[in-house]
């Protein structure tokens, strides 16, 4: 458990790249607030965490002369954005706080 949020079975966190993984998963939960206690929410910080891990390490590879997709480290990019956007701008909960317009309308519109 990373404060609340599992982080995936099988991660290795004695390895540099399990324990960038955990870091990653808690800066963005934190970051993420009550958005994080969803399960959507923990998906998301998931996803985000390893999508980012996985262009770290290409960039590694690219700054130690290896030949590295340019293409691949775009679309990780432009990833990470999207899933981190989605992340801040997910509602924490879906839970309805009260009537909904339609019911309002409704409720004003029916026949007595």
């Amino acid at each position: 458990m990373t404060r609340g949020l599992k982080v995936l079975d099988g991660i290795d966190a004695r390895l540099p790249a399990g324990r960038r993984y955990a870091d990653l998963c808690r800066q963005f939960a934190r970051e993420a607030g009550a958005a994080s206690e969803t399960a959507t929410g923990r998906t998301l910080i998931r996803q985000a965490a390893g999508l980012t891990v996985r262009l770290e390490l290409l960039q590694a590879d690219q700054l130690n002369g290896k030949e590295v997709s340019i293409d691949d480290t775009v679309r990780l990019s432009s990833e990470i954005r999207r899933v981190l956007q989605a992340l801040k701008t997910r509602p924490a909960s879906h839970a309805a706080t009260g009537p909904s317009a339609l019911d309002e309308y409704l409720a004003r519109e029916a026949p007595p």
